[in-house]
């Protein structure tokens, strides 16, 4: 039979927060263009959900690139700190990013408040397939992000056959970051 609505318990709440994108990856099939997220709707959206979270829920952000709309991130998580803490609840938050906007600040906040990170890096082929120039940042950023224990870190990388060949040496780089 079907479950009730109220027995109903969220892992995941994903947000699009953007179309806009500073990178324009060779393999990408997201449209781009200026849509953002209304504030009020992602306001509204956590009001709407909160009382179906998992005890230990994910609030996940995507785009695009997300932190061209950072103000939005920072929104939602002080709207959800703000929240009555349930009982062993521990909702959590992720964000996917090519990184190349990530400064202090932002590594503060993410630590701040436990993030899981998911770098779009595709290693020796960035150059290549993603943005000419963005190797030589996310490589020295990769060590600091690593430093602090707060930050959980994943690396999302796409290999094309134009740049298959670069595969093996990039997952050397990375497993030796």
């Amino acid at each position: 039979g079907l479950r009730s609505i109220d027995s109903m318990e969220l892992s995941n709440l994903a947000f699009i927060l953007t179309d806009r994108c500073n990178f324009d990856c060779a393999y990408c099939y997201e449209s781009k263009g200026p849509r953002r997220l209304d504030p009020r709707t992602l306001v509204r959206a956590i009001e709407l959900f909160r009382p179906y979270f998992a005890r230990d829920c994910t609030i996940s952000f995507y785009g695009g690139e997300p932190l061209l709309a950072f103000d939005l991130i920072q929104q939602a998580v002080a709207q959800v700190r703000a929240l009555p803490a349930r009982d062993g609840s521990a909702i959590r938050f992720s964000l996917t990013t090519n990184g190349s906007l990530l400064n202090d600040d932002i590594l503060g906040f993410l630590s701040r408040h436990r993030f899981s990170l998911s770098l779009s890096f595709d290693g020796l082929a960035q150059d290549v397939s993603r943005k000419p120039g963005s190797y030589g940042f996310l490589v020295s950023l990769i060590p600091r992000i690593l430093a602090d224990e707060r930050i959980t870190l994943e690396i999302n990388s796409v290999f094309s056959a134009e740049t298959i060949g670069h595969l093996s040496r990039s997952v050397d780089l990375l497993v030796r970051l």
